[in-house]
């Protein structure tokens, strides 16, 4: 199980990477790169959901 510090730095990495990804897609001149400036976007986001959730399971599980 790894720590809640190691869990929000990873949290914060793609939240941080998902933001930089929208504005590279806001900049691109190109249809087709700010596309695929906002799937990587969609998918840094995943994983946040994605560790938030297990986060909280976590945490009601020691709380609980």
């Amino acid at each position: 199980m790894r720590g809640m510090n190691a869990v929000q730095d990873e949290v914060k990495f793609h939240s941080d990477r998902a933001m930089a990804e929208i504005d590279m897609a806001s900049r691109s001149l190109d249809r087709s790169a700010a596309e695929a400036h906002l799937r990587l976007s969609s998918l840094h986001l995943e994983r946040v959901r994605a560790l938030s959730r297990a986060g909280a399971s976590s945490f009601s599980r020691v709380e609980g």
